[in-house]
């Protein structure tokens, strides 16, 4: 067998421009990459990892969409949407190996890592969450909009 391969899979590989991001549409834009990767792993011993960005973003709106239920904070956000994402490419690489390679289980680990909010220079780290959003608050969302931290990225518009 070849050295092992390290791939990452960004959260943005997870939604398509244009899309929702809804559950069914990022479980069908997994399945071209998991396909490639259980290919992969008949030559190779495969380390896949994988970011949440736009899916703990969405989970964050959707927190703050209601003030009736009590709010969770970020870290366990993000702790969810690693396991759903974990989950997902799981499920789905486990079915694309039993296809291709005839193998029985799939092998997990959960690991995290930490993303300081600053810089050791005290600018905002480059890590972002969630959509791309405007100045005018977006689903009747209350409070202070918009939401703290953000930062202008790209020209379009703002992102935590």
């Amino acid at each position: 067998m070849s050295s092992p391969l390290l791939i990452a899979l960004g959260g943005n590989a997870l939604i398509k421009k244009g899309q929702a991001g809804t559950i069914d549409e990022q479980f069908e834009n997994l399945k071209t990459p998991l396909a490639d990767i259980a290919r992969l792993s008949k030559d190779h011993k495969i380390i896949l990892t994988h970011g949440n960005g736009p899916q703990v973003g969405n989970l964050l709106l959707q927190q703050e969409c209601c003030n009736d239920v009590p709010r969770l904070p970020l870290e366990i956000l993000v702790a969810q949407t690693e396991g759903q994402i974990g989950y997902m490419i799981e499920s789905t690489l486990d079915g694309e190996l039993m296809r291709q390679v005839s193998l029985k289980y799939v092998p997990t680990a959960i690991l995290s890592r930490q993303t300081a909010c600053h810089s050791a220079s005290g600018a905002m780290a480059s890590t972002a969450t969630g959509p791309f959003v405007s100045n005018a608050s977006p689903l009747g969302i209350p409070g202070k909009w918009p939401p703290s931290p953000t930062a202008s990225i790209a020209r379009r518009n703002m992102r935590r």
